[in-house]
């Protein structure tokens, strides 16, 4: 490998790194906020203690079904965007309460914990957008059926594919939650992140052809001497009419 082509791919990995970095910081300022969220997703922070400190507001409920339609009036749907300011949040019963409003990350914790709190069985089930809690008489939906489950808790804890997966419902879904309830002050900073990559490695002399792999005209190979004289000659000797 040339001196050149490391260069190259050094200032690759730099860019690929500093651009990573500053998306991973524009949309969570404290990464574990991140971290916290993805390890709840597998261990959801379910307190059925702390759910029976606001025991008032599900009194005469008794069934699961009740008491799911109860969390999803008290609860109305928003984006983690609005809620918590971050693109992506699984959040804990209290700031769940706290709040009064996000999505399906914040009903289940809720249900779940209330359900635990009367000792109504449950289980939980997670697709590649949506995550729900599922009881006895639960009546299945478009989004929450077990065709489109990734994972259950019922069942023997390994992941699965799904035996049906909406790719266009579901890309629009992450792009509405992801895309369009960012605050215009994070989409600027993204947007700067991306021109203040590009500039940096102009500034370090890396051309379009490096970036995209390609060799540049400097690097092509050269003709052998010999046909170059060979042509060279043969483009200088006088012409002779026929």
């Amino acid at each position: 490998m040339s001196r050149h082509t490391k260069r190259t791919v050094r200032l690759r990995l730099f860019a690929l790194s500093f651009f990573a970095a500053w998306v991973l910081f524009t949309l969570y300022p404290d990464p574990t906020d991140l971290v916290k969220s993805v390890f709840r997703v597998f261990r959801p922070p379910i307190n059925a203690s702390l759910a029976a400190a606001f025991e008032q507001q599900f009194v005469g409920l008794e069934e699961a079904h009740a008491i799911d339609a109860k969390v999803q009036s008290e609860f109305p749907y928003q984006y983690d965007w609005v809620t918590y300011n971050l693109p992506w949040y699984f959040p804990t019963v209290d700031e769940a309460f706290a709040n009064m409003a996000g999505d399906c990350k914040t009903r289940l914790v809720v249900l779940a914990s209330v359900l635990e709190s009367r000792g109504i069985p449950y289980s939980i089930s997670v697709s590649p957008t949506h995550i729900w809690v599922e009881y006895e008489g639960k009546r299945a939906n478009r989004i929450e059926n077990a065709e489109v489950a990734l994972f259950s808790s019922a069942g023997d804890g390994m992941l699965a594919i799904p035996a049906h997966f909406e790719w266009r419902r579901s890309f629009d879904s992450f792009w509405t939650a992801f895309w369009t309830y960012m605050p215009n002050d994070r989409k600027l900073l993204l947007g700067a992140g991306l021109v203040l990559t590009i500039v940096l490695l102009a500034l370090a002399g890396v051309t379009p052809a490096d970036i995209g792999g390609r060799p540049a005209v400097r690097e092509r190979a050269y003709l052998d001497p010999v046909t170059t004289g060979s042509v060279l000659r043969r483009l200088q000797a006088p012409v002779t009419p026929e």
